[in-house]
């Protein structure tokens, strides 16, 4: 018999529990929006509920090509960050997200007493902040070596992920190799008539980076002059002006328009 009370309680707790989460709900309209997306922050904001106290989010990194759900805020994978958005507000605006990264949002209604409603995921899922180097106002320095010796100082950290397409003006009789394509950007100063570029994954040159398209411009961003446009993972440029800086604008030349993975990215002159 004693038994059989404990089942009865444990039954009424429970459908006590589902009452309550049915109760704390919110429009079957819910949507969460992304805005404002920059390189380290994000605008999410949704329709205000004034019979809600507040919210609780989550933002999930993840740049590989599953999809992430969440049905708990309990053992979150690192790098996830989490908010409470109280007090009738209708917005979140983190400002220490990754350059470059995928980030799937998750929200959920908190009602009065704190009871948990369901977890909403934002619409589409996912949104991608930009890279550091996303316009060519932006580009970053390159190092280089002398000879075909790899340093340190030479290797950087790539990726496309999550970049737009440039809106810039161009001039030349080249024709750009991906004219409406998402792109990154870098710059160097010639210390030599010929320069090359290399490319790998790790420490491993990747068949995919056959498809990365590299533009040269000499020039200031505001009035580029293209001068050259190759595409593959080991390029070279000839007849540079020693003391001259160059603009590299890099993309994805095939049916794939971004580099997810980061990549090593060499300047040697020859």
């Amino acid at each position: 018999m004693k038994n059989i009370f404990s089942i009865l309680i444990l039954v009424v707790f429970l459908l006590k529990g589902l009452i309550s989460v049915a109760q704390c709900s919110v429009p079957a309209s819910f949507v969460v929006n992304a805005d404002s997306i920059t390189t380290t922050s994000a605008t999410l904001s949704w329709e205000l509920n004034p019979n809600l106290i507040g919210y609780r989010l989550a933002l999930i990194p993840n740049n590989s090509d599953e999809t992430v759900t969440l049905s708990s805020f309990s053992n979150l994978p690192a790098g996830t960050i989490t908010n409470f958005v109280l007090d009738g507000a209708s917005s979140f605006s983190p400002n220490n997200l990754q350059p470059s990264t995928r980030y799937f949002a998750f929200i959920q209604p908190i009602c009065e007493n704190w009871i948990y409603g369901e977890i909403f995921p934002l619409q589409g899922n996912k949104f991608e902040t930009k890279p550091i180097n996303d316009f060519c106002s932006a580009a970053v320095s390159i190092n280089f070596t002398t000879g075909t010796s790899v340093t340190a100082q030479s290797v950087n950290d790539a990726s496309t992920f999550g970049a737009s397409q440039s809106d810039v003006t161009e001039t030349g009789s080249v024709v750009d190799c991906f004219p409406n394509i998402n792109d990154i950007w870098y710059s160097f100063t010639a210390t030599n008539s010929v320069h090359c570029i290399v490319l790998t994954k790790g420490i491993l040159h990747d068949p995919e980076l056959n498809d990365t398209a590299i533009s040269m411009f000499s020039g200031g961003c505001n009035n580029l002059q293209l001068i050259s446009c190759q595409q593959g993972s080991n390029v070279k440029f000839t007849n540079l002006v020693v003391g001259t800086t160059y603009f590299l604008r890099v993309a994805k030349s095939g049916m794939i328009k971004f580099l997810s993975y980061p990549f090593a990215f060499l300047i040697k002159s020859v």
